[in-house]
């Protein structure tokens, strides 16, 4: 059984959401490294220089979006309590053929829901326990975790 409520955000869930938005700042100089790329060098092939716009415009719509709801979440200022127990812990990997981490994906789920951790949180909890998630309203981005 999972209960749902709500609390105003203290000053750590909002050090955190600030420093997940200004992640985000980091990916400007890149877009526009991409496309001064773009524009100035007119020798490359004409798919190169679609390539230079196109590919960092797309990440940078899909990341604007995510940053939206996190912008939100923040002037929102409140958060939702989710409590309950863990039912699966996913440590899901990947590997390439030199045996290196491709890409790693490390989620609990509660209620049928994923909820996305860091390496710190996901190894503290186990199946079974009963934690309390601070969850954004918004982004769905986990704030805080309680009840380890």
């Amino acid at each position: 059984m999972m209960t749902v409520n709500t609390r105003l955000m203290n000053q750590k869930e909002r050090r955190s959401l600030r420093r997940k938005l200004m992640g985000y700042l980091l990916l400007l100089p890149v877009l526009l490294l991409f496309y001064a790329l773009a524009y100035y060098f007119e020798n490359l092939p004409q798919l190169f220089r679609l390539a230079a716009f196109a590919i960092p415009t797309i990440a940078f719509l899909m990341f604007a979006g995510l940053a939206y709801k996190q912008w939100k979440d923040l002037a929102h200022g409140e958060v939702r309590l989710l409590k309950g127990a863990v039912t699966d812990k996913v440590n899901y990997s990947t590997y390439s053929n030199t045996g290196k981490h491709s890409s790693k994906s490390k989620y609990i789920v509660m209620n049928n829901a994923k909820y996305y951790l860091g390496d710190k949180h996901f190894h503290q909890l186990h199946k079974g326990q009963i934690i309390e998630l601070g969850i954004g309203f918004h982004s769905n981005t986990v704030l805080s975790i309680n009840g380890r």
